[in-house]
């Protein structure tokens, strides 16, 4: 009887088709734990406006010698904020301000302005001049004949005087108010200029204020907290 050898090809070839299978099944893991830890980057949509804060502080102290006029006690502490340029201040009657009152008081601000400087105020920094006579040879002035706006050579130019609807040159105190960090825009007005008033806002924040008055400007922070 003849001995029979073992096939070692087919051992060899299951063998190899094992391997292969073996490696074709770790780089399957290999492509779908890749393909698992793979992420996408949230997208983010930038906000209206950058917040900047509230700059304007509420001093709880007295007023400025020009703001305390009227108030039976002038060393009294009353919260209040003054303008970024000094030529106004809001005297808060209802501190904290609230965008949504349910304690029944209102969010009342007594405006006050610096008063203007006069030429014959010598505390105000000006000098007032005499005006000169024609008559007097000395004084080195020569006095121009008044020009009329029709005459178009005398080269002046008239401007019409302002009308109550210029929210710029009218008495009336303007208010533009903007939210910060959010860009919500509205405006109030306080009839008659700088004086007692009622301020509500619509939201709970910062809010950043332009004035506009009598030819002048100013600018401040108004705090609003949630109602309560």
């Amino acid at each position: 009887m003849g001995t029979h050898e073992p096939d070692h090809r087919a051992g060899g070839a299951q063998a190899g088709e094992a391997r292969v299978g073996v490696r074709g099944r770790a780089w399957l893991g290999v492509v779908v734990l890749a393909a698992g830890c793979t992420t996408t980057a949230p997208s983010t949509t930038p906000a209206t406006t950058a917040a900047t804060g509230c700059a304007s502080r509420v001093e709880t102290g007295a007023l400025p010698d020009w703001a305390d006029a009227g108030f039976s006690d002038a060393s009294a502490e009353i919260p209040h904020v003054l303008g970024a340029k000094g030529e106004i201040v809001a005297v808060l009657f209802a501190h904290p301000l609230t965008w949504k009152r349910t304690d029944g008081a209102s969010n009342k601000i007594l405006w006050v302005s610096r008063p203007a400087p006069t030429p014959s105020d010598p505390t105000s920094g000006w000098v007032s001049r005499p005006a000169p006579t024609p008559s007097d040879p000395t004084s080195g002035w020569v006095s121009r004949p008044a020009p009329t706006p029709s005459d178009p050579t005398s080269g002046w130019v008239s401007r019409p005087a302002p009308t109550p609807s210029d929210p710029t040159s009218g008495t009336d105190l303007s208010i533009t108010a903007t939210l910060d960090g959010v860009g919500t825009r509205l405006t109030r007005e306080v009839r008659g200029g700088p004086g007692p008033s009622i301020i509500d806002l619509p939201h709970a924040g910062c809010w950043h204020l332009d004035l506009r008055w009598s030819g002048r400007t100013d600018a401040m922070d108004l705090v609003y907290a949630d109602g309560h």
